[in-house]
């Protein structure tokens, strides 16, 4: 006798809909002394725009969680040398 095919778990209906959205924190004001995380209580050198004290993933994670509400958002322009910097 043969087994029948193993069946996969199904998504959630809107599991698919949802993407995760990567947090852009490159610019150095996010970097500071190490202080807990709002979301996870661990030790973090990170900061949110708000100035809060959040892992990069914890913060993705929060996001994904809340949809529609902006806690945590990315950069809207990194800062990027001037152009006439032509150091090497």
């Amino acid at each position: 006798m043969t087994r029948p095919p193993a069946r996969r778990a199904q998504p959630a209906p809107n599991a698919q809909a949802i993407r995760p959205v990567l947090l852009d924190w490159r610019d150095g004001i996010h970097y500071r002394r190490p202080a807990p995380c709002v979301l996870y209580e661990a030790p973090t050198l990170l900061r949110s725009h708000a100035g809060e004290a959040a892992h990069k993933v914890c913060a993705q994670d929060w996001n994904l969680a809340h949809p529609g509400e902006s806690r945590f958002v990315s950069d809207t322009k990194p800062r990027r040398r001037k152009d006439d910097d032509d150091h090497a």
